[in-house]
C-alpha cells in the first residue's frame, strides 16, 4: 500500500513536472511569435522598408563544471539557468541585403546595449513573457538599425566597384517545423570534483611537468528557433566534455604542452575513470620525454600523419576549405587586405568539378550519423542553426570537389542550403567528415611505404607526425607571460597548426624523436599529394576553431564540436622547420618535490 501511495506520488510530481515545463515552452514560443510578427510590420525608418528576414533563437540551457590542478579543486560551478537569445536580422532583399559587409566603424562598436555584434545577448531566465518580448525588442531595434546601416553603406561601396559577383545575398528554404522532448541527465556535484582531483593528481608523478589541470563540464540544454518564414525547431541536447592540458619547458627554454580531450553527448558515454588515467599518464610520459627530444633545423620530404595527427590536418586544412564562406565586401581597403589574409588561398569555393585530392580519396559530411565503430560521433545534429533539415553531402568523390556545405548564404553554383548552418552567426561548418579510400594499406605497410619514398629520395630518414595541437587547446594553453605562445595575426594564416609528437624514423625502423617543428608552406595543393591510406580508421572527437565573419570582418574564433574519421595518411612532401618563436627562459630552480 505505501509503495502504490509513493509511486502515485511521484507520478504526480513527474506529471506536474512536466505540464510546468510544457506551459512554460508554450510561454517562450508565444513571447518570440508576438515579437516578431510586431516586428516586420512595425520597424520602419523614413522611407527604409521593414526587415524582410527575422529568425529568433533562445537557447535555455544548464551549466554545471570543475577544474583541478594537482589533485586540489581550484573552481566548482553550478549554473542553474543561463539564457542567451540570438537575432538574426536581414534587411532589403534576398538578392541583394546587409549581410556578407564588412566595415571599418564597426571597429570598437563591441556591444551596444548588450547585444553583440553576432545578434546575441542574455536573456532573464525565469521565463516571464513581458521580460522575453522586451529582449527580443530591444534586441531586433538595434540590430534593425546596424542593418540599415550596412546596407547603404554597402551600396555605396558596390557604386564605386566592378561587381564580378551578383550571386544573392540569401536563399530560399521550405518551412519546417519540429519538437522533441526534453532531455534531463542528473549529476552529481560532489562525485565530479572528487573524480577530476583525482585526474589532476595524475601529475604529482611528473615533476618535470610545470602546469597542468582537469576541467569537466556538463550541459542540459533546449534550443527555441523560429524565423519569420513559419520554420520553428524546439529539440532538447546533452552535452559532456572532460578535458586535461599539461605545460612544460625543455633545458634551453622550448615551451611544450599536450592535451586529452573526451567528448560525448551525455555522463554516461565517457570513458570510466580508468581508461582516462592511463591516456593521462601516456600523454604525461609522451610530454615528459619530449622535453629530451632532438631538435632539427628543416625538413623536406614525405611526411606520415598517424591517426590524431591524420585527423587534425583534416580538421584544420581541408574541413574549413570545404564550407562555403563569403568574403564580405569592405569599405575600407586596409581592412579590405586584412580580410583577404584571413581567407588567404586555402579555399575551393571556384574549384568545383576539379581534382583537389588524389583519385582514390572521397570526403563525405553527415551530421546525421551518431557512431562509428562503436565510437559516439559528437558532431551531428538533426537540424541545422537556421532550421534546415541536416543531410549527408557528397563533397569529394575521387578526387573531384562535386559541391561544398551551405547555409543560406548561397554559392554561386549552389542555389539551397544542404544544412549545415552552424553556430551564432549561423556560418557553414563541417559536422561528421568521413574521408574514404579505395587504395589503403595496412599501418606496417604504410611506414615501409615511407621508407622507400625516402630511399628514392637520397634521404637518411623520414618523418611520422602522431599528434597535432589543436587550436582549442592552444589557446587554453596561451600564458600571457610567454610570447611564443601567442601568433601574429597580421599575415596569411597558416592552413595547420604545430605538431606536438614529432619522429625520425630510419631505415631499420629506429625512431627519434624531434621537437619544436612547424609545417611549413602547407596548402590546399598539398592534399592532391597524399600518395597512401591505412586501412584502418580513425574516428576523433573533438573541438575545433569555426571561422566566423563578424561584422568587423575579422574571423572570431567559435569552438564548436566536429568528428573526423579518417585513416592515416601519407603525403608524398611536406616541408618543416625548427620554431624560431622567443621563449622565456627555464625556471631557476628545480621543480619542488610533492608532499615535501
Amino acid at each position: 500500500m505505501r509503495t502504490s501511495i509513493r509511486f502515485i506520488l511521484v507520478t504526480a510530481v513527474m506529471l506536474g513536472l512536466a505540464a510546468d515545463a510544457l506551459g512554460q515552452n508554450q510561454l517562450i514560443i508565444k513571447a518570440m511569435k508576438d515579437e516578431m510578427d510586431r516586428a516586420m510590420t512595425g520597424l520602419k525608418v523614413d522611407t527604409m522598408k521593414p526587415p524582410y528576414y527575422i529568425a529568433y533563437t533562445i537557447y535555455d540551457q544548464e551549466w554545471y563544471t570543475a577544474r583541478a590542478s594537482m589533485g586540489s579543486l581550484l573552481s566548482s560551478s553550478d549554473f542553474p539557468r543561463s539564457r542567451p537569445i540570438n537575432v538574426q536580422l536581414r534587411a532589403g532583399s534576398k538578392s541583394f541585403d546587409n549581410t556578407n559587409f564588412a566595415s571599418l566603424t564597426a571597429f570598437g562598436r563591441g556591444r551596444i546595449a548588450s547585444v553583440a555584434e553576432d545578434g546575441t545577448l542574455y536573456s532573464a531566465f525565469e521565463g516571464d513573457y513581458d521580460a522575453l518580448r522586451r529582449d527580443f525588442w530591444l534586441a531586433t531595434d538595434i540590430l534593425y538599425k546596424r542593418a540599415l546601416d550596412n546596407l547603404s553603406k554597402k551600396r555605396a561601396v558596390l557604386q564605386n566597384k566592378v561587381r564580378t559577383d551578383s550571386t544573392a545575398d540569401f536563399t530560399e528554404a521550405k518551412p519546417y517545423t519540429a519538437t522533441t522532448a526534453p532531455l534531463t541527465e542528473e549529476f552529481d556535484k560532489l562525485q565530479w570534483e572528487e573524480k577530476v582531483k583525482r585526474l589532476s593528481a595524475v601529475f604529482k608523478k611528473y615533476p618535470g611537468i610545470q602546469k597542468s589541470d582537469a576541467n569537466a563540464g556538463f550541459v542540459n540544454a533546449y534550443s527555441y528557433f523560429l524565423n519569420s518564414e513559419g520554420s520553428q525547431v524546439n529539440r532538447g541536447y546533452l552535452r559532456a566534455y572532460v578535458e586535461i592540458m599539461a605545460s612544460t619547458q625543455a633545458s634551453d627554454g622550448m615551451p611544450l604542452y599536450d592535451f586529452v580531450g573526451f567528448y560525448t553527448a551525455s555522463q554516461q558515454e565517457l570513458p570510466g575513470e580508468k581508461e582516462m588515467i592511463q591516456q593521462i599518464e601516456a600523454m604525461a610520459n609522451d610530454l615528459t620525454a619530449r622535453r629530451d627530444a632532438v631538435l632539427l633545423d628543416s625538413y623536406s620530404g614525405p611526411v606520415l600523419f598517424e591517426k590524431q595527427a591524420a585527423a587534425e590536418v583534416i580538421a584544420q586544412g581541408l574541413g574549413p576549405s570545404l564550407c562555403n564562406i563569403r568574403e564580405p565586401v569592405s569599405d575600407n581597403a586596409q581592412l579590405e587586405q586584412m580580410i583577404k589574409n584571413q581567407f588567404g588561398e586555402n579555399t575551393l569555393q571556384n574549384k568545383i568539378g576539379a581534382r583537389v585530392l588524389a583519385d582514390f580519396l572521397s570526403v563525405t559530411d553527415d551530421p546525421t550519423k551518431i557512431s562509428f565503430n562503436e565510437t559516439v560521433l559528437v558532431g551531428g545534429f538533426p537540424v541545422d542553426a537556421e532550421g534546415v533539415p541536416a543531410r549527408e553531402v557528397k563533397l569529394v568523390e575521387k578526387g573531384i570537389l562535386k559541391t561544398l556545405l551551405t547555409s543560406r548564404v548561397p554559392h554561386k553554383r549552389i542555389t539551397e542550403s544542404n544544412g549545415h548552418a552552424r553556430g551564432l552567426a549561423h556560418q557553414a561548418f563541417f559536422s561528421n567528415l568521413f574521408v574514404t579510400s579505395t587504395k589503403t594499406m595496412k599501418d606496417a605497410e604504410l611506414k615501409d611505404a615511407l621508407l622507400a619514398m625516402c630511399k628514392e629520395r637520397g634521404l637518411e630518414f623520414g618523418i611520422i607526425i602522431r599528434k597535432m595541437a589543436n587550436p582549442y587547446f592552444q589557446r587554453q594553453a596561451r600564458d600571457p607571460s610567454d610570447p611564443s605562445s601567442y601568433y601574429s595575426a597580421s599575415g596569411p594564416r597558416p592552413l595547420v597548426g604545430v605538431p606536438l609528437a614529432v619522429f625520425k624514423v630510419y631505415p631499420d625502423g629506429r625512431e627519434e624523436r624531434v621537437r619544436g617543428m612547424e609545417i611549413v608552406g602547407m596548402t590546399l595543393q598539398s592534399f592532391k599529394e597524399i600518395t597512401a591510406v591505412s586501412e584502418s580508421a580513425y574516428a576523433y572527437n573533438h573541438i575545433t576553431s569555426q571561422r566566423r565573419p563578424s561584422y568587423t570582418g575579422i574571423f572570431d574564433p567559435q569552438d564548436t564540436r566536429v568528428s573526423v574519421v579518417t585513416g592515416s595518411l601519407l603525403f608524398e612532401s611536406i616541408d618543416l622547420k625548427k620554431s624560431s618563436a622567443p621563449h622565456r627562459t627555464p625556471p631557476v630552480a628545480p621543480p619542488p618535490i610533492p608532499g615535501k
